[in-house]
């Protein structure tokens, strides 16, 4: 497909990427064939593109699946691509498909985009000021995704893929275990966008965990987990001792740290995942 770079493109219709919306291109067209090889797409594939911006993305996605949805907040850059994207040789000759929802993701539901139950793999450049919103509320309609690759801003990216003791460890990245498993991508030089932001990126992909696991249900294990890092540099035990979730007193979190065989003296980034959700389970049992 011939494809305007975003630099000529955005001079051809007069338009400056928007500060407030996080507006920055991915412009190196080397980096965007690697997040597509990431996300194995299939001819009969659905994709689902996020803020595509000037459409160096969408461009290859189309020669790889049949049918690219994107979500686009900016209604000017959306006609932009449909004018250089959606009128194409290769949509009008090989039977593609881009539709464009003009409308914020954050208020979009999957299941209006998909109503027939069609699953989808989502592939995007996050705006970095509401990229874990964002990824929260894909996860709220995982059961519609097969798997997504997305680009965030590499300390998110460090904080999402931190392990057990390491100081990017922490709510984020609990959270996101309990929904997905998390592989790294690469990473990606400021020069790779127009206009170059101040930060480099990191792109990762999230694919349905392999074995299925036994879960406490999804709010409760966030509140306790935001509970459990709220006071990061105290001893676990005397955080808990404060906390409201199970309402229990220190002496019981006490106990029950003994009873799984764990320090009165651990911190809250020492602990795994799995310890975590034994730690909601047990204290669920004892405040019923």
């Amino acid at each position: 497909m011939k494809y305007l770079h975003p630099a000529a493109l955005l001079r051809k219709y007069g338009f400056s990427p928007k500060k407030k919306l996080g507006q920055h291109f991915l412009a190196d067209p080397h980096v965007a064939q690697k997040i597509v090889s990431l996300a194995h797409v299939g001819e009969n594939d659905t994709l689902l593109e996020i803020g595509p911006g000037t459409g160096m993305l969408t461009s290859l996605l189309l020669t790889e699946a049949r049918e690219v949805i994107a979500i686009e907040r900016d209604r000017r850059m959306a006609e932009i691509l449909q004018e250089e994207i959606g009128k194409s040789q290769l949509v009008a000759d090989q039977g593609r498909c881009l539709r464009l929802v003009v409308a914020d993701v954050l208020s979009v539901g999957l299941s209006r985009i998909f109503p027939d139950g069609k699953k989808c793999i989502v592939v995007a450049n996050l705006p970095y000021n509401a990229a874990t919103e964002i990824l929260f509320h894909l996860f709220g309609f995982w059961d519609r995704i097969e798997r997504m690759v997305l680009m965030f801003q590499k300390e998110v990216g460090d904080r999402i893929l931190a392990h057990p003791g390491n100081k990017s460890y922490g709510a984020l990245t609990l959270n996101v275990a309990y929904f997905a498993e998390v592989t790294k991508g690469f990473v990606v030089e400021p020069g790779s966008f127009l206009p170059p932001p101040a930060v480099h990126s990191m792109v990762l992909t999230f694919r349905h965990c392999a074995q299925t696991r036994h879960l406490p249900e999804w709010k409760l294990f966030r509140r306790f987990v935001m509970d459990a890092f709220a006071r990061r540099r105290k001893f676990l035990i005397n955080g808990l001792g404060q906390s409201e979730t199970f309402g229990l007193t220190k002496g019981e979190w006490l106990k029950l740290f003994r009873d799984i065989g764990l320090s009165e003296k651990v911190r809250a980034e020492e602990l795994s995942f799995e310890q975590y959700v034994e730690l909601v389970e047990r204290g669920l049992a004892i405040s019923k």
